[in-house]
């Protein structure tokens, strides 16, 4: 590790880490501040023996600084709420991937004096793009990510347990890096529904969501030029969620339904989506978490799992399964394992002349692996430290096969 990425800013911050340690404020505020280390062992995810350009390096660390505040407050019968954070990462060696980012996401809930009540919500996110050495291949210039997700909801007490919802989303995703232009979208997507509590512990929801969507630089016929792909997905939706004891919780959504493309038709798919999300806590000190969730690339991409949001690409469907364990050692030591596996069903249209096109089709395995430590050395100070393995297996005409390792060690400071 280059001494320098540990200059006299990161010095700083680790002794404000330690002086602010004691501070506490008052209401509803809170504000925080992490610094981490990471080394990563095949930064690029490239094949064994793959040449990479002389200006990389395979291999680097990494120094990401965050800043972060947020805001929790009740106001009657309404809430609301927000968070952002600011970023900073530096590599040691790939120099052209030093990024600023930042994070922010904000809404409301809120209710009448009738049986009226409803929910808004935006989030914002500007990061550096996950590495990939697929179809784009080795980008020797930083490819930024911005996503952006506008959500509301609306619910109308027809009973004491029987209620009416709707909904409505849009999303977005957008690269910097023109290698990335056909990958970037838009979706709008409605849902209508009815939904029942069983009691405080058991509530479920059926309704029907429609979703329409569009890929605005799917091809680039000419330069300067791009023709779009238009999408639209329909689906018969059920949720539930089940607390049966203090230690037991099931989150599952289940659709019937099928989306369908205008150009790239050979994406289309139809049968069963959905994700399960199951907790167990066996004793005070253990619990188990397992995640399951099978859906199209547009809407996998924005899924939260254990392992953090997946790569957006030309994913058919992509299936995920993902358990973690998390053990309380001490009252102020923690240690968790997770394993994680994804499938992706491939498609890419490319050029055979100009008149005809051709399909391409595959599947890749994606599998990874990490344990890690974390240290509560006071109410508001903590360290820990993650080591993390990532293997693709499969080689094919879209996705090529890596192996990665890393270590991050971090120190993270939070008071409220």
């Amino acid at each position: 590790m280059s001494l320098r990425l540990l200059g006299p800013g990161v010095r700083l911050l680790w002794l404000g880490l330690a002086l602010a340690a004691p501070v506490v404020l008052a209401g509803p505020y809170s504000v925080g501040a992490t610094q981490s280390v990471t080394h990563e062992s095949n930064l690029l995810r490239v094949e064994s023996g793959q040449v990479v350009p002389d200006s990389l390096s395979r291999s680097d660390t990494v120094v990401t600084t965050v800043v972060q505040g947020g805001i929790d407050q009740p106001i009657g019968r309404q809430r609301v709420f927000g968070n952002a954070n600011l970023r900073r990462t530096r590599f040691d060696r790939n120099h052209v991937y030093d990024n600023s980012g930042y994070s922010v996401a904000a809404g409301a809930d809120w209710a009448t004096v009738e049986q009226v009540s409803g929910s808004i919500g935006l989030k914002l996110q500007r990061s550096l793009a996950q590495f990939s050495n697929d179809e784009a291949g080795i980008l020797t210039h930083s490819n930024i990510e911005r996503t952006r997700q506008a959500e509301s909801a609306l619910r109308w007490g027809l009973s004491a347990r029987l209620s009416a919802e709707a909904g409505l989303t849009w999303r977005s995703v957008d690269f910097s890096a023109p290698e990335f232009a056909s990958r970037e979208f838009r979706q709008g997507s409605a849902y209508v529904g009815m939904r029942q509590s069983r009691s405080s512990a058991a509530w479920w929801s059926v309704g029907w969501r429609q979703s329409h969507g569009t890929y605005p630089k799917f091809r680039q016929p000419t330069a300067g030029s791009f023709e779009p792909d238009r999408f639209e997905r329909q689906e018969l939706e059920l949720k539930a969620t089940l607390r049966p004891t203090g230690a037991t919780d099931l989150d599952a959504r289940v659709g019937l339904g099928r989306t369908r493309y205008d150009s790239a038709v050979s994406r289309n798919v139809s049968g069963l989506f959905g994700a399960i999300d199951w907790t167990w806590r066996p004793s005070g000190r253990l619990r188990l978490r397992t995640h399951w969730s099978r859906d199209p690339s547009q809407d996998s991409y924005f899924l939260n799992t254990l392992f953090g949001r997946g790569t957006l690409s030309y994913d058919r469907m992509a299936t995920t399964l993902q358990l973690r364990a998390d053990l309380e050692a001490s009252a102020k030591t923690g240690l968790y394992a997770a394993w994680g596996w994804t499938d992706r069903s491939l498609l890419r249209s490319v050029e055979v002349t100009s008149l005809v096109q051709s399909e391409l089709r595959s599947r890749d395995r994606t599998f990874q692996s990490a344990i890690g430590w974390r240290w509560q050395a006071t109410r508001s100070l903590q360290f820990g430290i993650d080591l993390t393995n990532e293997e693709r297996r499969h080689a094919t005409d879209l996705s090529r096969p890596y192996h990665s390792t890393s270590i991050n060690a971090f120190g993270q400071l939070a008071v409220n």
